[in-house]
């Protein structure tokens, strides 16, 4: 069996993979499906290591053409899509057909990968559906989700779907502790991912760390925010639609930790869990219904940051809601 580094909790993905290697029955597609940051890379840059091999692919040699050409990163048979300006487009599957008809170069498939399959176009997913269902010979098709209801149902069907399933918080937190995380901060970066490996370790990087911090200061002041902060602070979180959608999806959390606090005695189901304290006193000046409309507001905020906004104006509107005297 292929000696793969093991991906904590996709392990079941892994063993299908490398026993439909080594029985020499590859799927023509494959569907990793889940949120980014649960090892779909690890597992991904594995299995194309092993189909680059030009000689086993039980066992990658790494010194044929291929292995060489696959650690430079630029092996010919390995061709690469994702969304361009938001979409995949027809004439990047156009420009597949070709050369997907075409037996391997150096390895011993052509692989063509698929990132952010549902962002295909209408144009583009029926034009990519035609090459699932006439796949050439000796080539793997590979494509990365969030989840397999986002695709064209006939897309799925042809596919091989490999589920990314998220860890249990306290498996997650295990693991970076055993990495030196410190507790508390290991027991909120697991909470905060979502039991997502790969967002957790971002998330603890020391600059989106502080950032977070940052952030979450600014949500505990916000009953006491006067006019022109929230003003300013509006202003500030306007110059950057990434930056604000992170201020807003922190803002979501945060105050889904307020009703959790508000309506039960669940402290344990707390994201923010090295917060409490300030959730606990800040929770005490809502209502549950207060809660609930500063909620939808910010949910609603964050569903227009794609469309073409004043974004100043809408973070104006969210900001204004969250103060203790607007909800």
């Amino acid at each position: 069996m292929l000696s793969w580094e093991p991906v904590l909790g996709q392990e079941h993905v892994q063993e299908m993979l490398q026993q439909a290697l080594a029985k020499g029955r590859l799927s023509h597609a494959y569907l990793f499906s889940g949120p980014e940051g649960l090892g779909q890379e690890k597992v991904l840059q594995d299995l194309v290591e092993s189909l680059s091999c030009s000689g086993n692919i039980l066992a990658p040699c790494g010194e044929c053409p291929g292995c060489r050409a696959h650690a430079g990163g630029s092996h010919p048979d390995l061709h690469l899509i994702a969304p361009d300006g938001g979409s995949i487009k027809l004439e990047q599957i156009r420009a597949l057909q070709h050369v997907l008809s075409l037996q391997p170069y150096l390895g011993s498939y052509r692989v063509c990968v698929v990132q952010g399959a549902e962002f295909m176009t209408i144009q583009a997913a029926n034009s990519f559906l035609k090459m699932l269902e006439e796949p050439g010979e000796r080539v793997v098709f590979i494509l990365l989700c969030r989840s397999p209801e986002s695709l064209p149902k006939t897309i799925v069907s042809r596919c091989q779907v490999l589920p990314f399933r998220p860890l249990a918080p306290g498996i997650l937190q295990d693991r970076l502790e055993e990495e030196g995380v410190p507790p508390e901060r290991a027991k909120a970066a697991a909470s905060l991912a979502g039991g997502r490996p790969g967002e957790a370790r971002r998330l603890l990087e020391d600059e989106n760390w502080a950032e977070r911090e940052r952030i979450s200061k600014e949500l505990a002041s916000f009953p006491e925010m006067d006019g022109i902060r929230v003003l300013a602070l509006a202003e500030e979180w306007s110059q950057d639609r990434e930056k604000a959608d992170i201020f807003l999806d922190m803002a979501l959390l945060w105050y889904r930790d307020l009703l959790v606090l508000a309506t039960t005695e669940r402290r344990d189901l707390v994201i923010n869990c090295d917060h409490l304290p300030e959730l606990a006193a800040q929770a005490k000046r809502y209502t549950p219904g207060e809660l609930l409309r500063a909620l939808g507001i910010i949910e609603g905020c964050r569903s227009k940051l794609a469309g073409n906004v004043n974004l100043r104006l809408l973070l104006e509107d969210v900001f204004f809601t969250l103060t203790k005297e607007v909800v």
